[in-house]
């Protein structure tokens, strides 16, 4: 595709709109997700004879 300055609606105006404000990467209040290789999430324990009785595969 192959656009010119001089087909453009508003031609005159090019070069003088004012520059774009930055957006933050966080907001007020937000947290950052984590991301990436890390710990495995943590687990409960069973409670002694209240373990699952389901069939398992072996790793």
């Amino acid at each position: 595709m192959l656009l010119a300055d001089n087909e453009q609606p508003d031609k005159d105006e090019i070069g003088l709109q004012p520059s774009l404000h930055p957006v933050p990467d966080l907001y007020p209040g937000e947290k950052q997700l984590p991301t990436g290789p890390g710990l495995p999430p943590p687990s409960q324990p069973s409670f002694d004879g209240m373990e699952p009785d389901l069939p398992a595969t072996e790793k």
